[in-house]
């Protein structure tokens, strides 16, 4: 008996380590600014420095507060995961990616031009760092909520260059995702097969075989 309950502990522990999933794949798309998409004037100051779980990023203020840019918003549910990833991967730095959550209003009223109302995060860096790797930054989004990823050039080059967004979704700022659902019939099923495996050999320590207890067996002659 004792064997067979360390045999079930281990199968138990497999089946719940087999049950972690990757990340929610939230959205990931490829697309590009175009010279009929929406203007704003100024742009998020790129300080270098992506959001991230560990707080609200302060707002980094703007630049150019004159300058007309270009701008697309793509709208994202967060699903059951409150936690945040998103990755731009923009190879030439004319593009810049933000978020905004509930909605993104950009105006003409200093000194931010409305770029800081409902801001919740950016990626810091224009373009891929070192023209190569993607930026990804961090933000937190109240589970089952639409918000914006908001992507606008940093200058004019910057209309009609592609770039992808990928947006994954985490149940907390480990990293720790949703459980897919063919895992979890996995573990049901490991469960109940260890469940009825413990079952087996308990009846088969209880029959008369290995002196164990008759009267179930007695119960059953006797009709």
């Amino acid at each position: 008996m004792r064997m067979v309950s360390k045999i079930a502990f281990v199968v138990l522990g497999t089946l719940l380590l087999a049950s972690v999933a990757q990340a929610d794949l939230l959205t990931t798309f490829t697309s590009s600014i175009s010279a009929s998409d929406p203007t704003q004037l100024g742009r998020i100051s790129r300080n270098g420095i992506p959001s991230d779980w560990s707080g609200l990023k302060p707002f980094p203020g703007i630049i150019n507060p004159t300058t007309v840019y270009n701008y697309h918003t793509y709208t994202v549910n967060s699903g059951v995961t409150p936690f945040i990833l998103i990755t731009i991967d923009s190879v030439p730095a004319n593009t810049f990616a933000s978020a905004y959550f509930p909605s993104y209003n950009p105006s003409s009223v200093p000194p931010n031009n409305g770029l800081d109302i409902n801001y919740i995060g950016d990626a810091g860096f224009s373009g891929n760092a070192f023209g190569v790797d993607p930026v990804s930054f961090e933000v937190f989004v109240p589970v089952r909520s639409d918000f914006l990823v908001v992507v606008n050039t940093s200058s004019n080059v910057g209309i009609g260059q592609p770039f992808t967004i990928t947006v994954q979704g985490f149940l907390d700022d480990q990293f720790t995702s949703t459980p897919e659902p063919s895992s979890l019939i996995l573990l049901g099923s490991g469960a109940l097969g260890v469940v009825a495996l413990l079952r087996r050999k308990s009846c088969v320590c209880n029959s008369p075989r290995f002196g164990g207890h008759t009267s179930g067996l007695a119960h059953v002659v006797r009709g």
